[in-house]
């Protein structure tokens, strides 16, 4: 990921320019998260967890998916221009849920997305099923803690999910040292001598048999 975001930043890990400057850093957000928790390390109840019943977790504010929505966090980094330096999402001074803390889940990025490609702070729409039948039950992007459609944050302190994360003065890119593969790996495809007598595979293939 740091040979990636050096090549967004239009930089070798060397801090070279790379010959094509596309000037990507400036308008691009590079979202890293993992999918499963992967230990036991989390002291901390997940949000809507009750403590007094065995840890039973609600899911999302209208009660439904609590079979598989909260549990262990798993990491969240966003890297852009118009993240603050060394920000960690963290208390908010009214309106939202978990004790008046941010709380982004998976549909927070689905939401973000949505955002982001509208026009004029319109988002494109939810992913739902509404256009067919009732919206009995919205799908995460709608649901999400930090997105105010789904009634837990104020549309003036969430505008849109992953919110908390921007400011509007854009900063320099700052290269990032200790890249373990070469920018041009990631660049042209089929690189050679970046990744052995192997290339990157699909992470989560389920056609895959163990």
């Amino acid at each position: 990921m740091a040979a990636i975001v050096n090549a967004v930043g239009g930089r070798n890990n060397d801090g070279s320019s790379l010959p094509t400057q596309c000037n990507y850093w400036s308008n691009t957000v590079v979202l890293i998260t993992w999918d499963d928790w992967g230990g036991w390390y989390d002291d901390v109840l997940p949000w809507r967890c009750n403590p007094g019943s065995n840890g039973t977790c609600l899911g999302y504010s209208n009660n439904t998916g609590e079979q598989n929505v909260y549990g262990f966090r798993v990491p969240l980094l966003v890297v852009s221009a118009y993240t603050p330096l060394n920000y960690i999402s963290g208390t908010i001074s009214q309106g939202g849920e978990g004790g008046g803390r941010y709380v982004h889940d998976f549909g927070s990025i689905l939401n973000f997305t949505e955002y982001v490609f509208g026009q004029g702070g319109n988002p494109l729409g939810g992913a739902g099923s509404c256009g067919i039948g009732p919206c009995a039950y919205p799908y995460a992007d709608f649901l999400a803690p930090d997105a105010y459609t789904s009634g837990n944050c104020l549309k003036s302190i969430c505008p849109y999910a992953l919110s908390d994360f921007f400011q509007s003065q854009a900063r320099s890119f700052t290269l990032i040292n200790g890249a373990k593969y070469r920018t041009d790996c990631f660049i042209n495809t089929g690189g050679q001598g970046c990744f052995g007598n192997s290339s990157p595979m699909d992470p989560d293939d389920d056609a895959v048999s163990y």
